[in-house]
């Protein structure tokens, strides 16, 4: 019976440390949902995009509600760029694709560990092209 038990927590032990490393080389291999770097934005450079406009068509999953605020607002995504808030998902407007080194989202777990609280809709921060 301790044989049975202990097979069954091996394989949910196995389970788990699968799933881990599946999640793992989604964040940080080639196809990471939650980054966009210059070269996947290099595609709508001359276009006049702006960063928004790659959000929306690259990653619309960033930009959802999520959370149980009071508005919408507070529960879309707060914007950093080069490490400072600059607002809602509205400020991304005023931001060129051309400028931009990367963008990563943070979700709300993420968001909240790294930058505090009440970032209910995680965080989008955006890297600026340096020159």
């Amino acid at each position: 019976m301790k044989l049975t038990r202990l097979t069954g927590a091996a394989a949910l032990l196995g389970v788990v440390l699968a799933f881990s490393a599946c999640a793992t080389t989604t964040r940080t291999g080639g196809g990471d949902r939650d980054v966009l770097t210059s070269e996947q934005l290099g595609e709508l450079e001359g276009e006049g995009y702006t960063a928004y406009d790659a959000v929306r068509q690259l990653r619309p999953t960033w930009m959802r509600t999520r959370g149980r605020g009071t508005s919408p607002r507070e529960q879309s995504p707060m914007v950093y760029v080069n490490r400072v808030r600059v607002g809602s998902v509205e400020e991304l407007r005023q931001i060129r694709v051309e400028e931009v080194q990367e963008l990563r989202y943070l979700d709300p777990a993420d968001a909240t560990m790294k930058l505090g609280t009440n970032h209910t809709g995680g965080a989008i921060m955006v890297s600026l092209r340096q020159g």
